[in-house]
């Protein structure tokens, strides 16, 4: 009878180490499929992060290029403005000298 007893704590105790071992194991597979994920969402986000960086770069430079059509755009309209301007004053200058030449 005590060496069933005994024998049945050697047993609950080699089923009690297997069970630590077992858990031990599943632990550090928990823990190193967690880093995993941890560092797959790392990237993850690293990788959504530079995409918007990239769309916001994207958008500036598509506004920019808005912004410097715009001011060509304007540029031209007062350069045009300036030239019949100028010559409305070379029509009145010339005039003007043939008038004191006659």
């Amino acid at each position: 009878m005590i060496e069933d007893s005994i024998k049945a704590v050697k047993e609950a105790e080699a089923k009690a180490a297997e069970l630590i071992a077992d858990a031990s194991k599943k632990a550090v597979d928990i823990e190193k499929a967690a880093e995993k994920e941890a560092e797959e969402l790392k990237e993850k986000a690293k990788a959504s992060d530079a995409e918007k960086a990239g769309d916001s770069l994207k958008k500036a430079e598509a506004e920019a290029e808005k912004l410097l059509e715009n001011a060509d755009a304007e540029a031209e309209k007062e350069a045009e403005e300036l030239k019949k301007q100028a010559l409305s004053k070379m029509d009145q200058a010339a005039s003007a000298v043939i008038d004191k030449l006659l």
